[in-house]
């Protein structure tokens, strides 16, 4: 094979995965249940959202995730968009995206009371893909914890608050 072919294949190669672009759109709500008043939901201002990708050990030992945006506040109207490039690698593997949220939005599976200064920090798989990501759409329920992944067919996503409160020293 000529070494022209070669290089035309490797620019197109490069040039495809850094056209590659990630984009998560999505809602965060706060559902709680207020003994003696009942069920309320309001949408979450202020949120801190993170966007990481998992890593997959081709880095080295202990290949760490990828952090891809943020740290990205929620709006007034509970509203944030995430945005990212795939590299070159990711050209040939599966993507495994996820965000972190951390949020004031009361969680009843936490087993600590929030302190001030403290939040709750919340994981939302958006799950393995094995073609480009190009716009995700998410609608988020803390509190209750739910999920949904709007675009596409709509699927629920796996998600998960840890179980110790997210303390930034002063």
């Amino acid at each position: 094979m000529p070494k022209s072919a070669v290089l035309f294949i490797l620019s197109s190669i490069f040039k495809f995965s850094s056209s590659s672009k990630w984009v998560v759109d999505g809602v965060v709500e706060c559902k709680e249940n207020i003994h003696g008043l009942g069920e309320f939901s309001h949408l979450l201002q202020e949120a801190i959202i993170h966007f990481y990708e998992r890593g997959r050990g081709h880095g080295g030992i202990g290949d760490p995730d990828d952090y891809l945006d943020g740290p990205v506040l929620t709006d007034i109207m509970g509203h944030f968009q995430v945005k990212a490039h795939r590299g070159v690698y990711e050209t040939f593997t599966t993507p495994d995206p996820y965000l972190q949220i951390d949020h004031l939005c009361y969680t009843p599976t936490s087993k600590q009371p929030l302190r001030m200064g403290c939040y709750y920090r919340t994981i939302i798989d958006l799950g393995k893909s094995s073609k480009a990501i190009n716009e995700l759409k998410v609608h988020i329920i803390l509190g209750m914890e739910s999920a949904r992944l709007i675009s596409g067919k709509g699927k629920d996503l796996e998600i998960k608050t840890l179980e110790d409160l997210h303390c930034p020293s002063n």
